[in-house]
């Protein structure tokens, strides 16, 4: 419910956007257009819809989430690569004869 107390806006309740639940307002902090009753509805909303049409997050972020996000899967790899050349490296000649006898 809405209050319009003297030109002063005063929201006590609101639907939830993803359960449609009267709540008090937790807002989408990026936009603050959408509201939720609990932390939970607003990850779910989150995960299925709302980070897709946000308009609070605009694609620089997006885009700058998913190139440190793959950056850090390639260092990862790199890492691993690293490590198993320095176990090769490490290994007698006979070692490797017997491993890739097996």
């Amino acid at each position: 419910s809405i209050n319009n107390d003297n030109n002063n806006i005063n929201i006590s309740s609101i639907e939830c956007t993803n359960c449609s639940i009267e709540c008090k307002p937790l807002r989408c902090s990026a936009c603050k257009l959408v509201s939720y009753c609990s932390k939970t509805c607003q990850r779910l909303h989150w995960k299925k819809h709302h980070k897709h049409v946000c308009c609070g997050m605009d694609n620089n972020k997006r885009k700058k989430k998913e190139t440190k996000k793959v950056k850090d899967e390639s260092r990862n790899v790199f890492q691993a690569g690293n490590e198993l050349q320095m176990l090769i490296s490490n290994m007698s000649s006979h070692e490797m004869k017997q491993h890739y006898d097996k």
